[in-house]
C-alpha cells in the first residue's frame, strides 16, 4: 500500500513536468528553467567575441594599410626634399667653381698688376734692385797741376759723369747708381765747387758708378775708340772697370713733389698750341 503511494506521487509529478502519463521521463525532465536563457546568453557573447575580435582584424588590416600609405608618402617626400638638395648642391658647386675661376683670374691679374707695379718701382728708383753689371770708378789725376788749365783739366766733372751715364744708357742699363745715389729722371748732376751734387747731396772723388746690365755689351760699350773713357785717360784722370756678377743699386732717397703737373687719363689728352 505504501509503495503504490510512492509510485502515484512520482507520476503526478511527472505529469506536472509535462511528462505523458504512461511513459518514462525524456531529456526534457532534466532540463531545468534556468539552462535554456543560459545557452542563449553564451551564444551571444560567442557571436559578439567573434564580431569584435573581427573587428579589431580590421582595424588592424585599415591601420596597417594607413601607416604603410604614410609611410610611402613621408619616403615619396623624403626622396623629393633629397632631390632638392641635390639640385641645391650642384648649383652651390656650379657657384663655387665660378667664384674660384673668378678668383683665379683675379689672382692671376693681381700678380700682374703687382709685376708690373714693381716694374714701375724699379724703373722710378723707389725700390733696391740687383743683378749683373759693371762698375766703374773715375779719380782725379794723381799728378801736380801747374796752371788754373792743369787744375780744371785734372779734376773729374758732372760733364764726365753725365757722359758717362749717357753712355752706359745707350747700352741698355736698367739701373744705375753714383757713390750710393740712385739716377732717376730727375736726379741733377752739377758741380759746386771741388764736389758734384747729385739728389742733393754733395760727393768728391773717387767716383764710383755702379751699373745693372749686360756686363759685356756695358764694358765695350765705355771702351770704343775715342769714347769717354779713353777721353779722360788722355787728361790723366784714372779710371778702371769690373764686370760684377751681382750689383747692388739703391732706392733714392728723396722723393720728387708734383705741385703742378696733374696726370692726365689716356685718351683725354687736352688739345692746345703744343697738342693740336
Amino acid at each position: 500500500m505504501k509503495r503504490r503511494l510512492v509510485n502515484s506521487r512520482a507520476a503526478q509529478q511527472s505529469t506536472a513536468a509535462g511528462a505523458i502519463p504512461g511513459q518514462r521521463p525524456g531529456w526534457r525532465a532534466f532540463v531545468q528553467d534556468w539552462q535554456l536563457p543560459l545557452t542563449l546568453i553564451f551564444l551571444v557573447l560567442g557571436f559578439v567575441m567573434a564580431s569584435q575580435v573581427r573587428t579589431q582584424q580590421v582595424i588592424r588590416s585599415s591601420a596597417q594599410e594607413n601607416r604603410v600609405d604614410v609611410l610611402a608618402s613621408k619616403l615619396q617626400d623624403s626622396q623629393l626634399h633629397v632631390d632638392q638638395m641635390k639640385e641645391e648642391v650642384d648649383s652651390l658647386r656650379k657657384k663655387l667653381t665660378d667664384y674660384e675661376d673668378a678668383a683665379s683670374a683675379r689672382d692671376k691679374l693681381n700678380e700682374e698688376m703687382n709685376k708690373q707695379l714693381q716694374d714701375f718701382k724699379a724703373a722710378a728708383g723707389l725700390i733696391v734692385v740687383k743683378g749683373p753689371g759693371i762698375q766703374v770708378v773715375l779719380e782725379d789725376s794723381p799728378q801736380r797741376a801747374f796752371t788754373v788749365e792743369e787744375q780744371e783739366a785734372s779734376i773729374v766733372h758732372d760733364i764726365d759723369i753725365l757722359q758717362l751715364i749717357n753712355e752706359l744708357k745707350a747700352a741698355g742699363a736698367e739701373a744705375i747708381s753714383v757713390n750710393g745715389q740712385r739716377v732717376v729722371a730727375m736726379t741733377e748732376t752739377r758741380c759746386v765747387g771741388p764736389t758734384v751734387k747729385m739728389n742733393g747731396t754733395s760727393m768728391a772723388s773717387p767716383f764710383t758708378v755702379s751699373c745693372i746690365g749686360d756686363p759685356d755689351t756695358l764694358k765695350n760699350a765705355l771702351e770704343l775708340p775715342m769714347g769717354i773713357l779713353e777721353t779722360l785717360q788722355a787728361l790723366k784722370i784714372k779710371t778702371k772697370i769690373v764686370k760684377k756678377e751681382s750689383v747692388l743699386i739703391p732706392p733714392v732717397q728723396t722723393g720728387q713733389k708734383f705741385l703742378l703737373s696733374r696726370p692726365v687719363p689716356e685718351g683725354k689728352l687736352p688739345k692746345g698750341d703744343d697738342n693740336p
